[in-house]
């Protein structure tokens, strides 16, 4: 033999080594892919599943939004801002004939006030502002769209929910 042809079998050795391995690498992915495929395809089938039912809920708000005519939608904002007013009135009630409003302010006066008194003063004062806004919407329900009365009613009777069941224990109106 001469040094040409095998030199040519080298080569050939050489290129069929090469495409072996580069088969080797395709397989090995293509194996990695048979598992990667299905959970990507779940994870987008869940988020298609999130977003399609977030569609559906603002949908169905859109939808009862439609269907609340003005008055209802004051007749259920003046009972959220009597709801609010009734808690601030038993606070009021309270303060003024157990001598709590005194201590109260004395606490605060002298910067001993407990986390406790705080977000009392916090949750009586977001109640006020609540309540001013209710009254503000109501006074405006004409004029105003119909979404911000909503989300106004809505925040109420977050907060009213917060407060019952920070201070009474229970979710249920009294």
């Amino acid at each position: 033999m001469s040094k040409g042809s095998s030199n040519g079998c080298v080569w050939l050795f050489l290129i069929i080594i090469f495409l072996g391995a580069l088969m080797w690498l395709v397989g090995a992915a293509l194996w990695l892919l048979q598992f990667i495929i299905p959970i990507v395809g779940v994870l987008i089938a869940l988020g298609l599943a999130v977003d399609s039912w977030s569609r559906v809920k603002q949908r169905r708000q859109a939808e009862r939004l439609a269907e609340l005519s003005r008055a209802e939608l004051v007749s259920i904002a003046t009972e959220s801002e009597y709801r609010l007013n009734e808690i601030m009135s038993k606070w009021d009630a309270v303060a003024r004939t157990m001598g709590i409003g005194t201590a109260f302010r004395e606490a605060f006066s002298s910067g001993q006030a407990t986390p406790e008194l705080v977000q009392l003063r916090a949750d009586l004062t977001r109640a006020e502002r609540v309540s001013e806004s209710l009254r503000a919407a109501i006074g405006n329900a004409e004029d105003a769209d119909k979404e911000e009365l909503v989300d106004v009613i809505e925040d109420a009777d977050q907060l009213w929910a917060t407060l019952t069941e920070r201070y009474w224990g229970s979710s249920s109106s009294t």
